[in-house]
């Protein structure tokens, strides 16, 4: 943790930067309104969560620059784990954003930095 609070972490191949919620992050929603292990789209962000870890990213396919979730009928339904491109159907861990799918193999959904607080409200920096 740095001397200001921030702290750094590695996620998806990636340097991540937290810092203590602030005027610059939104609040997107409690945790209490995720589902646990079910991938969520929210305000154009996919979300998904394993306990209190929470990963987002950006609706955007890393392969086309496509919406990941273009429509309702693009939701993941319950018990599905993965997410899957409206565009072209590329496959996505919801976890790490890695692509699963051969078009889109070594490549990875864009995180999208954010913070719980201690009321366990999700933060993101937009």
């Amino acid at each position: 943790m740095g001397e200001d609070g921030t702290r750094f972490f590695l996620y998806a191949a990636a340097w991540h930067h937290t810092r203590p919620v602030s005027n610059v992050m939104r609040l997107l929603c409690s945790l209490d309104n995720l589902t646990q292990r079910q991938p969520t789209f929210l305000q154009s962000f996919l979300v998904y969560r394993q306990g209190e870890e929470v990963s987002v990213f950006r609706n955007r396919c890393p392969h086309a620059g496509k919406a990941i979730i273009s429509s309702d009928a693009d939701i993941p339904l319950s018990g599905e784990q993965l997410w899957r491109c409206s565009a072209h159907g590329a496959l996505f861990d919801p976890v790490t954003g890695e692509g699963l799918s051969q078009v889109c193999l070594n490549a990875f959904l864009t995180p999208v930095t954010h913070q719980i607080d201690e009321h366990l409200q999700l933060w993101i920096d937009d």
